[in-house]
């Protein structure tokens, strides 16, 4: 395999893990310190997040007169808005350029602006960042300055145009040729800060899946036998040394004749292998001997673990406990990572059971519809681990 080829297939690696193209580098941002040197103010200015950032883009967003800067990541918060606001006596000028003779959006149009012994120059640009595009106004910062000397802009196609002096504070619409400046009003937006987000517990998701994962016919037979499943089931995973499970399995045992109302059975799969004994006794007492218990072993372990990353797409390690809500039909309607309350699992059994696939919005989250299940991958990975019967499930 050449050498390039081999690095791709490492990074691929990494971002299957979840990891970060640039190692959690913080962002940075450099102040133009006016003679020909810049200055870190990365930390000063409060951009120095270590998010896995991919671009960065500048505009007026609030209407203020000052840019603010919206950032977007690939890991969460995928954006932040960082809002700028001067004080007031700081002065200022944009344009937005509108094209005639040469291309509508003005792109390549470059504008000087003189103003108290300084000379300012900015051009149009498109796609002036990576995955990214900043507003096409162009934004000068004046500082003190309260009168402009000469405006001069440079036409994309040849051509130029010269103004005098415009009153500061303010937006034009300049179009090619007209020789005027047409001032346009602001919408000044009063942002408002929202109330706090609650943070989720760690480890506590529930992915409901937009297209039902069939179970493999090793996990049926395990849990039911020659038999097929007639009612909804929630297959848990758990461990002696998981604190969270105890306290899961103690939650479904009280609320067990709540979930046999909503048509749940419950099947345990430990996960232990090291002291049988051990885990039989733990688990009797967590679940109050309410649900049947029915351990994994290694292989099977793999091949649940081989279904739960193919929905999540990352390369990690199993978080227990994980639940699969199963239908009866035998297809995995949720994953549950983390200690999940019975409410919930009875609740989207009445969601999810009564509204065809097809059919359903997701409330409270999104759908995992923009990455298309990869049936062919989970059909390998099981025909890797030697199970060529459940792959076949797969080929597709």
């Amino acid at each position: 395999m050449p050498d390039y080829m081999a690095g791709w297939e490492a990074l691929n690696r990494q971002m299957d893990r979840g990891a970060s193209w640039s190692g959690s580098e913080r962002n940075n941002a450099f102040l133009n310190l006016g003679d020909g040197t810049f200055a870190d103010a990365s930390a000063l200015l409060g951009i120095d997040f270590k998010d896995d950032a991919r671009a960065v883009v500048t505009t007026d967003w609030d209407g203020d007169g000052d840019l603010d800067v919206w950032l977007r990541n690939r890991t969460g918060p995928q954006l932040r808005l960082l809002r700028n606001d001067m004080p007031r006596d700081r002065h200022w000028i944009a344009f937005e350029l509108v094209g005639t003779h040469a291309n509508r959006d003005a792109i390549g149009a470059r504008v000087t602006v003189e103003a108290g012994g300084r000379r300012m120059v900015r051009t149009v640009s498109s796609g002036d960042g990576y995955l990214s595009q900043s507003s096409r106004r162009l934004h000068f910062g004046l500082g003190e300055t309260e009168k402009i000397d000469r405006i001069t802009i440079v036409w994309p196609r040849g051509g130029s145009e010269v103004m005098g002096s415009r009153p500061v504070d303010a937006l034009y619409r300049i179009r090619q040729g007209w020789r005027a400046a047409e001032r346009v009003e602001r919408n000044v937006a009063a942002l408002q800060a929202g109330p706090p987000m609650s943070t989720p517990t760690a480890g506590t998701v529930a992915i409901p899946l937009r297209v039902p994962l069939p179970l493999p016919p090793s996990i049926r037979s395990h849990v039911w036998g020659e038999a097929a499943p007639t009612h909804w089931t929630a297959l848990n995973l758990w461990s002696r040394t998981c604190v969270p499970c105890r306290a899961e399995l103690g939650d479904w045992s009280k609320n067990r004749s709540a979930l046999e109302a909503a048509g749940i059975d419950v099947v345990a799969l430990g996960v232990d292998e090291d002291d049988p004994e051990a885990s039989a006794r733990w688990f009797a007492s967590a679940s109050r001997s309410a649900f049947p218990d029915k351990p994994l072993g290694a292989k099977l372990r793999e091949i649940v673990e081989a279904l739960v990353l193919n929905v999540r797409r990352l390369d990690t390690d199993l978080v227990l406990p994980t639940t699969l809500l199963v239908d009866d039909k035998g297809a995995i309607q949720v994953i549950y990572l983390g200690k999940t309350p019975a409410k919930d699992l009875i609740a989207d059994r009445s969601w999810m059971g009564g509204v065809p696939p097809h059919q359903r919005s997701l409330r409270g989250g999104r759908w995992f519809f923009s990455m298309p299940r990869d049936w062919g991958a989970l059909a390998a990975k099981l025909r890797h681990l030697g199970n060529a019967d459940d792959a076949s499930v797969y080929d597709k």
